[in-house]
Order: structure tokens, then sequence, then C-alpha cells
């Protein structure tokens, strides 16, 4: 057997992989001679493998066949290849410089990421603190930390840093924060999943070397770490691996060893839970003291008989009260408060005065004050010193109420994660090989399962369905109320909700772990360690407000220090983006848009320009039936149509597709297959055609459809009218079909990519926002503005190749807008596959599609419903959380531009009143809950209502007019077959409106086509 021959084609006019490239794929493999075929719609590429080299199909046989299908099909010559390629490297290159940038990591690639749980941290200055603390260390490239999140992120250096991810959560233990190590990403995992089992029964290394050989030899897996004191096995398996946690499970067992996969719990979660209780746990031993010494202070005082004993003498100037007062504040301040105190120590090690400094100074002062005059008065009984320890306690009270609310209130940003995660399926029901149904965790399911899905019941895991046909409830995933058809062949998500038909699916995730959810959960989990860049801003400002020096030591002075120091904490500030940015992040989630960090949320903001791709972005991605001509009053639409699709059933010609299934789905015609047919490639077809219920003939008859030129050559003529009409509809980017029954011309059939309902409405509406609207597309000029036309874009860009889509972006970016006068900030719409120079390039991209797509997708937000209505939603809610990011702002800075001068005591002189410590304390806590609060208010926003259908009155008082009219729009669209009720109450129809697919009828011989053979009456 001689080598076989790789053939390669250049392939022009596909207009997206799953229908062209399919379409072209299939016609090349149904050659006889060839082994295989794959077609490459970014490549613009078809490669052929034949069976034998020197016999089979030539290169002009493979022309010819690709022709066929309504492609134009080259010979890839290696100049032309060359530059393909060149232009791929130079595509991959500005991509992953943008990365770069967008990261702010330019030398973290190729290194280890360790992610750490930290707890302890309260405002910016934390964050602050710990970033600054390890940046210095040699060895660490970058680090992330997420307020919210709780998380740490630091990539590092192996070979300066050996065991990294000890060291690191050293360092940030030493800056006073508790670490606890999550899970290291090394180079290379990216492209691979993690597993975890929980292993008992090792004793030595030698078990630990047996597991890992074993393991290891599995294939697909890449990489196996068993740690012998945790009793835990990490599996690395390659994405597309068949070896799943059930083979794994197996290996381990038939060693000898019990195993079982570790559930993952989710940590944000547990440790919000946790930060909640320990907070919890401090207010309430706090209140056990506070509450007697504010009852002594404010209540019993005023009370004649209670206060002389109160101030009855125990030991010389001591009275009942002071040491009352110091029995219940010492529990308080060396108790509740040496959390504050291990944690502002730590800071000052490092250079850091945060939140925890200033409630220390505050305190300190109090206590130590009332502890001196404590120790005079006990000296001597002439000592008639002020104290004041209640202050300390009732303010190390209120700051932990403050704090306990806070973590409740922070919990709270995270539900829209919780809630998605919570969604994930705990069982599937699995078809073993016997077809017997068994119920295993959705940890063991693997890619390759057939899985059952019952009516009612959430689908575990995506998949393809093998079996059945049904409805599914995607709302939780999309937002759409609406179930979904799915039949055979057809995606499924999984935790979406299976309805009414039972479904088998073959699963294409390993536990749910790349599953759709997971990954979008992963998304808004990612998004919170990135800030937005006016977060740099808030972490200055915070800083400023932490003092220096304390201050002196006289009474009143003190009582005004500790008040000023204690209203300094900048912990709203620190709020005020992290907050509001996690909640829009989750709103968006649940409108279908995924936003990956505040940067993306932040620069949408300023957007100016928003550029488009055409294909599968404005346009739906495939070409359909757009205008149907009839150009003998003997034919109507209908009949047009059934005539031509009834021929075009057995082509594999896109076009013919398209007809096929706009008159069996749209038209809902029954159709007959042709007799005596003959295709001539690229120009038409032709054969007998049966009669049907919507003709007007009785018998068989001749049909051809094709070019003008293929009609002409079979002695057809066509008309001067029928010409004009052709080349109307081809300047609007149309493709013209004739077809002709008997010999004779009957008709025009014109097919285009059909533009999305919406996108219309949507660039309406963006420009009503300010936005200059460009369309940017691969495709020809004439076709390019056409859309363009539809849409109401005045700026077209076409025949742009994915490297001059980005190159076309980077000069809108380095343009002024005239408005502003500044640089435009351009956001790129596309689908995220050769648009992604583009959505690199661009100041924020927006890949419409979800699923599998979401964790390579480059664009910085993901509109998961593939809805075009979703970039309106996507850049309001951007807008909307950036002024509320203004509001925290304004709140957080109002509160200390007023609260310091009234602290200090500016306004004394005015109105003779001080702020207490302790109120001064509750007004610090107050200020932080009412920033997470206004961030949480988020939570009511409402998306824009986009395309607001406007309906002209046409007022008619007579029942005989509405007849008459109804009557003449049926005839007129050949619908005389169908019966329609007469409308009831015809004086109040103040619009009627007639369901047309694309546009008005051109003459008494010109139908459009109706896409739903339907009239609608509004009342």
């Amino acid at each position: 057997m001689r080598d076989p021959l790789t053939l390669e084609l250049l392939v022009q006019g596909m207009m997206c992989q799953k229908n062209c490239g399919s379409t072209v794929e299939n016609a090349l493999r149904s050659v006889d001679g060839v082994a295989s075929a794959v077609v490459s719609f970014a490549d613009r590429k078809a490669t052929v493998t034949l069976q034998h080299a020197g016999s089979g199909p030539t290169l002009d046989d493979l022309v010819d066949v690709v022709e066929c299908v309504g492609f134009d099909a080259s010979v890839y010559d290696a100049a032309k290849a060359a530059a393909v390629k060149l232009q791929a490297q130079k595509d991959k290159q500005l991509q992953a410089e943008m990365e770069d940038v967008a990261l702010d990591v330019p030398d973290a690639a190729g290194h280890p990421r360790a992610v750490f749980h930290v707890e302890g941290m309260s405002c910016a200055a934390c964050v602050k603190a710990i970033e600054d603390h390890l940046s210095k260390t040699a060895g660490v490239l970058y680090c992330r930390v997420g307020l919210i999140s709780q998380k740490a992120e630091v990539s590092f250096d192996r070979d300066l840093m050996e065991d990294g991810e000890r060291v690191i959560q050293t360092l940030i233990q030493d800056a006073g924060y508790n670490a606890t190590f999550s899970h290291v990403v090394e180079p290379g995992d990216a492209d691979s999943l993690e597993l975890q089992f929980a292993v008992t029964g090792m004793s030595s290394a030698a078990c630990v070397d047996r597991i890992e050989s074993a393991v290891g030899d599995l294939p697909g897996v890449t990489k196996v770490l068993v740690d012998l004191l945790t009793n835990k096995a990490h599996v690395h398996l390659k994405q597309l691996s068949t070896t799943g946690p059930r083979d794994v499970l197996e290996c381990i067992t038939s060693l000898g060893y019990a195993a079982d996969v570790a559930v993952k719990t989710t940590d944000q979660n547990a440790l919000s839970k946790s930060e909640v209780e320990k907070w919890r746990r401090l207010l309430t031993t706090a209140m056990i003291f506070a509450l007697p010494a504010m009852l002594i202070h404010m209540v019993l005082m005023y009370i004649p008989a209670v206060e002389m004993v109160l101030m009855t003498p125990v030991f010389n100037a001591v009275s009942i009260k002071m040491l009352l007062l110091f029995v219940l504040a010492t529990p308080v301040q060396f108790g509740v408060g040496w959390r504050f105190y291990v944690a502002a120590w730590k800071g000052l090690q490092h250079g850091v005065m945060g939140m925890d400094f200033l409630v220390v100074s505050g305190t300190t002062m109090s206590y130590t004050y009332s502890f001196v005059s404590l120790i005079g008065s006990t000296l001597s009984e002439h000592y008639h010193g002020r104290h004041f320890f209640e202050s300390s306690t009732m303010l190390l009270t209120f700051v932990t109420l403050g704090k306990y609310m806070e973590s409740i209130a922070k919990g709270k940003t995270a539900d829209a994660l919780s809630e998605l995660a919570s969604l994930q399926p705990k069982m599937a029901l699995l078809i073993s090989e016997g077809k017997r149904d068994r119920e295993i965790p959705i940890e063991l399911v693997q890619r390759g399962d057939l899985l059952r899905i019952l009516p009612g019941a959430n689908i575990p895991t995506d998949g393809v369905v093998k079996l059945g046909s049904s409805s599914i409830d995607e709302s939780m995933l999309t937002g759409e109320s609406m179930p979904v058809a799915k039949k055979e062949g057809d995606y499924v998500f999984g935790s979406t909700t299976n309805q009414q038909g039972g479904l088998v699916i073959e699963s294409s995730c390993m536990g749910g772990e790349s599953s759709a959810l997971s990954q979008i959960c992963a998304l808004i989990e990612d998004a919170q360690l990135h800030k937005a860049p006016i977060q740099a801003y808030a972490d200055w400002l915070a800083s400023i407000f932490a003092p220096h020096r304390p201050g002196n030591d006289l009474y009143v002075a003190i009582l005004f220090a500790i008040s000023v120091v204690v209203i300094a904490c900048p912990c709203a500030l620190g709020l005020a983006t992290p907050t509001a940015v996690m909640v829009g992040c989750g709103i968006g989630a649940k409108q279908g848009v995924l936003i990956k960090g505040g940067r993306a949320q932040e620069t949408a903001r300023y957007i100016d320009t928003i550029v488009f791709d055409k294909t599968g972005t404005l346009t739906v991605g495939r070409p359909s039936v757009r205008d149907v001509v009839v150009a003998d009053r003997k034919y109507t639409p209908r009949e047009l149509l059934y005539y031509s699709a009834s021929l075009e059933c057995v082509s594999e010609h896109v076009l013919g597709k398209a007809i096929v299934v706009t008159a069996t789905e749209h038209e809902k015609l029954e159709l007959h297959d042709p007799s005596d047919v003959h295709v001539v490639c690229g120009r038409g077809i032709e054969g007998t055609v049966a009669a049907s219920a919507v003709t007007s003939r009785d018998t068989p008859v001749n049909v051809l459809v094709g070019s003008s030129e293929y009609c002409e050559e079979k002695g057809i003529k066509i008309n001067d009218k029928m010409r004009a009409h052709m080349h109307e509809l081809e300047l609007e980017g149309k493709t013209v079909v004739v077809v002709c029954v008997a010999k004779k011309l009957v008709g025009l059939i014109a097919l285009a990519d059909a533009p999305r309902p919406e996108a219309a409405a949507v660039v309406k509406h963006l420009k009503s926002m300010g936005l200059d609207v460009w369309l940017i597309t691969g495709d020809n000029l004439r076709t390019a503005s056409a859309i363009a036309r539809q849409m109401g874009i005045n700026h077209v860009k076409a025949v742009a190749l994915p490297g001059e889509k980005a190159s076309q972006i980077k000069a809108l970016q380095s343009q002024v807008n005239p408005i502003t006068l500044k640089p435009r900030v351009v956001c790129m719409v596309g689908d995220g596959i050769n648009d992604a120079p583009a959505l690199a390039q661009s100041d924020v991209g927006m890949a419409i599609g979800a699923g599998t797509q979401i964790a390579k997708a480059e664009a910085d937000m993901v509109l998961v419903k593939s809805a075009l209505t979703d970039v309106v939603v996507a850049l309001d809610l951007a807008r909307v959380v950036f002024s509320r990011i203004k509001l925290n702002f304004f709140f957080s800075i109002v509160y200390n531009l007023f609260g310091l001068p009234l602290a200090a005591g500016v306004f004394l002189p005015l109105i003779h009143r001080m702020i207490p410590p302790a109120c001064a304390g509750f007004a610090m806590a107050f200020s932080s809950v009412s920033v997470v609060i206004s961030s949480l208010l988020l939570r009511t926003y409402r998306a824009p209502v986009v395309g607001a259908r406007e309906r002209k009155k046409v007022h008619f008082h007579d029942d005989a007019k509405v007849i008459e009219l109804r009557s003449m729009v049926r005839q007129k669209l050949g619908l005389s077959h169908k019966t329609y009720e007469p409308v009831a109450n015809s004086d109040k129809v103040s619009f009627v409106s007639v369901s047309i697919d694309v546009g008005l009828s051109r003459d008494g011989f010109t139908h459009s086509l109706l896409s739903t053979s339907s009239l609608q009456w509004y009342e």
C-alpha cells in the first residue's frame, strides 16, 4: 500500500464553520478515493487526504465538487499558505501582547501560580499591605489580592523560590493575616483538568510511588502527585482525555487501597461563613461586658441612690464604679481586641498602619489613660483623675458590630455565584454496558458516558442528545423564560432542567468540572481578583487617612484624638469599588453577560465607538430565503417554493438547503422527491417534480433552478423587468437564483445571510447612547454595504482578514473623538473565533456565544445568550455600576470630610458638643455597612428595553373595509386556501400587520415571502 497524498484547497465564500465548513467537508468526504477531509473556516482552507497516491480524484475534481455545493475553490499554493501562516503568527503575537497588558503581568508566563485563601482583611489598606509585602520579595513575579473573595493569587519563579507555596504562605502570615494554601497552577496546566482523590491505606513512600506509577501510566494522565500526609492524590488529565475519574479510582483500588473522589467545597462560601461566625463570637463576647458597662455609665449613674453606691470609695480614691468598669473593660480590651493588636503589630513590622492600627490606637489611648487614673486613685485618696473605661469598651463593641454586619453584607455580594454553583446536580443516572441504569455521584461522570435524563430532572453535565427529544429550561444559564426544543444531535448544558420528554445524552465533560456552568462560576470568581483601575485611586485615598503619630495625652485632646483616629478608618473607601464590581458581575451573569473583572466594567463606561463583525454577529451566519419574486400570474410564492425546494431536496448545495428549510420549516410544505435529476456543478439543477396540493398543475413537470446564464443556455429567456429585479436584489447583497417551470421563467428566489431580528434595533439604541457604530467584516463590500444599510450603520470596512481587523481597531483607537477630544475607546463585538485578534486589540471585547468556548474566549465580556440586545445590557450595566461606585465614593469621602473635623472639635465652639469615641466607632462601622448596602442595591437593576415596536395607527370603522382589506392581502399573497375568522369589534382595530420576512411587494407580479403565512391583528 502506497503512502496517502494530502491535497490542499483554498475555499472562498464560506460564512461559518458549523454550516458552510461542514457542507464542504461532507461533499469532499463523499468523493471516491478520499480518505479524509478537514475544512478550516478561519483559514479558508480544505485539507484532503487521498486513500492512495497516484490514483483517485484530481485537484480539478475536488475543485468541481466544492463548486457544486456553492463555494469557490482553487489550489492552495505555498505562497498563500506562507502568507496565512505569517498572518496567524502576527495575530497570535498581538493577542498575547494584549493579554499581557490586560493582566499587567508581562513576566509571569511559564511560571507557577499559587492561590491562597486569606482571612483577616478588612479594607483596601489590608490588600495593599499584602501586595506590597509580597511584591518586595525576590522571586515573586506578580500578585493579585481580592478583598471580597478573600483570595490571593501569586505567580513566582520556581528557580528563586523552590518551595514557593510555603514561603508565600509564610509571608502573608507575617503580614498579619491567616493564609491557607488552596492550589497551584503549573505551566501547562491550563490545558488539563485536575482531579483530587482521597486515598486511605498508604503507609510509606513506597505506597506513594506505587500509586503514582500506576496512575501515571493511564492514557491522558499528564501528572500525578500523591501526598502521604494528607492522603490526597492530585491527578492531571488532558481536557479531551477518554480517561476519567472512575478509571483512576479503579486503578487505585486495584492496587489494594481505598479511594474516593475528594468533593470540592465552595471555599469562598465556607470562608464567608467562617468569617461571619468569627465576628459573631467576638461580638457576643464584647456585648456580655459592654452592656453592663453601658448600663452603669448611661442609666444607673442617673439614679441618685444607685449613684451614691457606685461612687462609694473601695480603696483610697478608687470607687465601685471605677473598679466595675475596669473589670468589664479589660476582657474586651485584651480579649476581643487581641485580634486587632496582633494585626496592627504585624502591619507595623512592615510599615503599614491600616484599620487595625487605627482601632488599637484609639482604644489603647482610652484604656491607658483610664488605667493611669485608676493607679493614681489607688495610690492617693486625694487623687481625682478622670477615666473613661466605658469608651474603649463601647468603641471596640461598635467596631466589632460593624465588622460583623460588614462580613454578612460582603458575603451577600457573592450570592449570584453561590446560587449558580448550587444549581449543579449532585447525582447522575449512568447507563452501564448492560443497559441498566445506576446512580453515580456527579464527580464520577466521565467524558463519553451515556446518561439518562428523566422528565423534570436537572441535566447533570454538558453533553449531546443521543436519543429522544424534549424541551429544556435554560433560564438559569441564559435568562430566557421560554424552553428550548432539543432533539438528537443538539447540545445541552449541565444544570438546566429537562421538561416533559426523556433523553439520553453523551457527556462531554468530566464530573462537570469543564461544563458551561463551572466555567461561568470560574470567570465570576476570577473577576473578583481583577481590580478596576479606579480601585487604585481608592487604595491611595484610603492610605492618606492613616495617621503617623498619636495625639497628646491631655484629657480633652485624648477624647478628640480617639474620635479622630477611629472615624478616620478608611474601610468604606476600600469597599466602595470591589463590592460594586462583585455585585455587578453577579447581575451580569444573571442577565446573560459574563464580565471578566473590574477593568472591563470601568472601561465599558467610557466606550464611544463600537465595532461589529458581520457573519454570526449582526447576521445569523447561514443563508436563508429573503425574497420570492413571481414573474407569472399563474403561480403563487408557495407554488414557486414547492417546485424549487422539491428539486433541491436532493442537492448538497448550501443555497438549495436554505430553500428546502424555508419550504418545509417556515411554509410547512410537503415536498416530493424529484426524478431525472441532472446537476451541473456551480450552474444549476434540473429535474421532474410531481404535482402537489399547492400547485396549479395536476401532472409532473420539468423544473430548472440555477443561474441566469444557465437558464439562457437552456433556451429560457429572461425579460428586462426580471433582470432589473435581479440587479436590484444583487445590489442588496443577495444571491439570486432563477426558477423555471416547463421551460418558462416563473420567478426568482433571493437568498442572503439574514440579519438578526434585533440587530437594527440594537444599532439604533447604541446610536441613541451616543456611540459611533462600525461594521468590519471579511465579506465583500457589496454584501457588507447591504447589511450596513439595513442596520443603519454608516461606517463599513470590508474584505478584512483577522489581522486587518485588529489593525483597523488600532487605527480607530489612535483617532480623537471630536466630541470628547480624547482618544477613542473602542469595543469589538465578534464571535470569538476569527475575531480573536480584534477582540484582544480592542479596549473591551465582547464575544457572542458561550458554552464550551467560554474558557478560551479572548473577550472581556461574553454574551451567553448570543443575543445582540445583551450588548446594550452590558454597556448600560457598566455605566450603572460605575455610577454606583462614584456614589459609594461620595458617601465615603463626605463621611471623612465632615466626620474628621467634627471629631477633631472644629465645631465645638459653635455646638458645645463633642463626638464620644463610642459614637465615632458606631459612625465608622455604619459608613462601611452603608457602602456595602449601596452596592447591594444594584440588585434592583432592570435591563433596558431594546427595539420596542412602534405601531402606526390606521383606523377602520367599517367591517366591510376590514374584510375587503383582509381578502385583498390574502389573495395577493396566494393564501386563498387559508381561512381566517372575522375580526370581532372591527371598529377597535387600530393596526393591521402582515408578517413579511423581507419587505414590501414591488409590483402586481412580485410578492414578498410570508415567514409565518398569517395575518396579525392588533387591537
